[in-house]
């Protein structure tokens, strides 16, 4: 008797030490920095925001949050945002800003805490415990991406347009093209895939492409994201 209580305090201490690991685990999030900033004459004037996955849906909708800074203010945004990832359609928004903290950057699981956010996660069935996998498209991973970029101007006005490119994001098992999963203009210098999310629910990913948008008036370019759903049977 001695022994059998003895081995089940051992293995209620053992899962006392556990548990916060597990709950770390399950709250662990996926943050994306990026890899390059917009610069003027050497100097950073706009640092693109960081991605922080949040669970995903059985029917390809993706939560994430995205943490930046306002390029005409210079204050940092919070918002959560649910993408379908069949349609690439965002089907819900929530900003943050009302109560924006920067810890979120460097602890973002302390956003899934607040009672708006876990109504947002609840009403769309995300399953925050099952966040996916980041893979960096720079190392050799399962899947590839590639830009296909060619010159275009972009109509501010009437009588004015900019520079800019015009890509379309192809998808390759090895060498194969299988298809064309998204396409848009961004700016002029500067396009990036930084890599996918995996879905834990299906096999379907979501795959994030660092931009140079353009823009027209006092602010020329600017840093953005943009995903793409990409289904992978």
């Amino acid at each position: 008797m001695t022994m059998i209580y003895t081995n089940r305090l051992l293995g209620l201490l053992v899962a006392a030490m556990f548990i916060p690991l597990l709950m770390n685990a399950q709250c662990e999030t996926l943050s994306i920095p990026y890899s390059s900033s917009v610069k003027e004459g050497g100097k950073v004037v706009y640092q693109g925001p960081q991605v922080f996955g949040l669970g995903w849906e059985e029917n390809g909708a993706m939560a994430y949050m995205v943490h930046g800074v306002h390029q005409s203010t210079q204050t940092q945004y919070s918002l959560i945002l649910v993408q379908d990832m069949v349609t690439d359609n965002k089907i819900e928004m929530l900003y943050l800003d009302k109560d924006v903290d920067a810890s979120y950057v460097h602890d973002p699981c302390s956003v899934m805490e607040r009672s708006d956010v876990k109504e947002k996660l609840k009403k769309h069935k995300i399953q925050s415990s099952d966040l996916g996998v980041f893979h960096a498209t720079r190392i050799y991973t399962p899947y590839q991406f590639k830009l296909v970029v060619e010159p275009t101007r972009f109509a501010c006005s009437a009588g004015e347009k900019v520079d800019a490119s015009k890509y379309a994001l192809n998808f390759y098992r090895g060498e194969e093209f299988i298809k064309t999963i998204g396409s848009d203009v961004g700016g002029e210098k500067h396009l990036n895939i930084l890599g996918y999310i995996s879905s834990p629910l299906e096999d379907r990913l979501a795959v994030i492409v660092e931009t140079q948008m353009t823009a027209c008036g006092k602010d020329k370019t600017f840093a953005d994201i943009a995903i793409y759903g990409c289904k992978v049977n």
